[in-house]
């Protein structure tokens, strides 16, 4: 079955990328998205092309199968909301506070032992 990914309505256009492969393609035609929510789909990385949703102020990638903090989520500086819960993350990097504009972090159920100083005025939700 053919797919026109560029004629379906943003949230379709997600559910086609991931439709039990664990990875994200393109991200093309979604330079204003400003909500992004890919939970449950075994995602285990995240490509630097996300970094072109330059818009993007919330991604949730709860429950999935992320093991190490996406880097490329630095590069997207109106992030306001990360939601990495239910992941198997160890670490934040300091790089974090380049996220000027973020406010909550959600990292419940990872293994998370230190959070970076600059996140102390930022909401948290780990274990």
């Amino acid at each position: 079955m053919s797919i026109n990914l560029y004629t379906m309505y943003p949230i379709e256009v997600v559910q086609a990328w991931l439709r039990g492969r664990g990875q994200i393609y393109s991200t093309k035609r979604l330079e204003k998205l400003t909500n992004l929510t890919l939970f449950g789909h075994n995602i285990v990385w995240i490509p630097d092309e996300i970094s072109s949703l330059a818009n993007l102020e919330n991604i949730s990638l709860h429950s999935n199968e992320i093991t190490k903090f996406p880097k490329v989520l630095f590069k997207l500086p109106n992030l306001i909301h990360i939601d990495l819960s239910n992941n198997y993350i160890s670490d934040i990097p300091e790089d974090i506070c380049q996220l000027k504009k973020l406010k909550f972090l959600e990292m419940t159920n990872n293994p998370v032992e230190k959070y970076p100083d600059c996140l102390k005025d930022i909401i948290i939700k780990k274990n």
